[in-house]
């Protein structure tokens, strides 16, 4: 028997219904995966909604990981864990590009940080912050 994890992907749109529509396609599978990360936070809030329609409990059966941070992530049951990135400092850098020219040189790779917000959705803690309190 081959334990070697085995990895899917499927491409699709960037919103929530892109996610929600996609998601009993990939969570019909047998075996259904046991995680998902998902392009975008978007997506991954319709993937939750279609998890627990299919009785995916997240993060018992499933974890769920997003891309981009959106504050929105810590609003979702279980929170939504996801790989927060620049999103201001890779606005100033693109309009500093289209000001200037040559503000970075075309073939220059320019990576910006990332860092791992953890919530519930991949098993962590799931503190709910509530944010600020003119949010």
């Amino acid at each position: 028997m081959d334990m070697k994890p085995s990895r899917r992907v499927a491409r699709l749109a960037f919103g929530h219904n892109a996610g929600y529509l996609a998601a009993p396609g990939v969570l019909d599978q047998k075996p259904r995966p046991r995680a998902l990360v998902v392009a975008s936070d978007e997506q991954a809030f319709g993937v939750l909604r279609a998890a627990a329609q299919v009785g995916a409990r997240v993060p018992d059966d499933l974890a769920i990981v997003g891309f981009d941070g959106l504050q929105e992530a810590g609003f979702t049951v279980p929170g939504l864990s996801t790989m927060r990135q620049p999103l201001e400092e890779a606005a100033a850098l693109a309009v500093k590009t289209l000001l200037h020219g040559t503000a970075v040189a075309a073939d220059r790779t320019v990576r910006l940080p990332v860092a791992l917000q953890r919530h519930g959705s991949r098993g962590c803690a799931d503190d709910f912050g509530g944010g600020d309190a003119g949010d």
